[in-house]
């Protein structure tokens, strides 16, 4: 099993290398509204929305599809129409449950909204980062910031955790790992920076760049033990199984999905670059 997941999860990342390197950045903005458009089902599915059969899924997915052709179309009119679409949505999802009464429910309603929201217009900042000046470097700063929690809590919590972190969502996880995980990140993201400055002459602001590594490890942390609370509530172990060794898009990306937000507005008012 550590094996397969060792495998697809280096697979996962030249894939990624190989996309956000070398793809146009429209090319990114649509692989970003399918990869969304896959959690979203995979959300609708945990959550028992698709098994109802509930009302409310359909006009989630255009929802969805509507968000990330205007973000790849003009990312600056996602703001423009961002209001407009979401009060559409809304009413729709009201309308849904008004006619549609015997299998949408009020929680079908939240659900549909809450995931719309949380799946798709936040990976959609995976997105806006990377169309941000010196994108192409800065996109990396995300990844990194999840990958390197991710990878030193693990580790710091099994060389030296001892005391549980959340033990009613997360059993596995202590305080001294996600400790681990913060200087872990901080490190990591300090070095890439410097790495990148270097050779590409740029100087760096590190007191933006330690906030924006602290907020997105700790955010990160977080992302994680929000998906576990989702999938304990609905007693399932993993998303999907879509990637072998990993389960399904939302279980591989539930970090990077809570951070993108966070590091696209750090980034947007506290640059990293001078």
């Amino acid at each position: 099993m550590l094996k397969q997941r060792l495998i697809f999860g280096a697979l996962g990342v030249i894939l990624a290398i190989l996309v956000i390197t070398f793809c146009p950045v429209y090319i990114i903005g649509i692989c970003v509204g399918i990869i969304a458009a896959i959690g979203l089902g995979e959300f609708y599915n945990v959550t028992g929305l698709i098994k109802k059969k509930s009302a409310v899924v359909v006009p989630g997915f255009i929802a969805s599809i509507v968000f990330c052709a205007i973000s790849v179309v003009n990312t600056d009119a996602f703001y423009d129409y961002m209001v407009l679409i979401t009060v559409a949505y809304v009413f729709v999802l009201m309308l849904m449950m008004v006619f549609f009464r015997s299998n949408c429910s009020f929680s079908d309603v939240a659900l549909s909204f809450a995931g719309t929201i949380y799946v798709t217009v936040f990976f959609l900042h995976i997105f806006f980062v990377r169309k941000m000046n010196l994108g192409n470097l800065l996109i990396w700063v995300l990844f990194i910031s999840a990958w390197s929690t991710d990878t030193f809590a693990y580790f710091a919590g099994r060389c030296l955790g001892k005391h549980k972190l959340c033990p009613s969502i997360s059993p596995k996880k202590t305080v001294e790992g996600a400790f681990g995980g913060v200087v872990g990140c901080l490190i990591c993201v300090c070095a890439y920076v410097a790495i990148v400055a270097k050779y590409n002459s740029l100087s760096v602001n590190y007191f933006n760049i330690v906030i924006l590594a602290l907020v997105a490890s700790v955010f990160s942390q977080v992302g994680d033990l929000a998906a576990s609370c989702i999938k304990r509530e609905n007693n399932v172990k993993d998303y999907g199984n879509l990637i072998p060794g990993h389960g399904g898009i939302l279980d591989r990306f539930d970090s990077v999905l809570l951070i993108s937000p966070v590091v696209y507005y750090i980034m947007t008012y506290l640059p990293v670059f001078k």
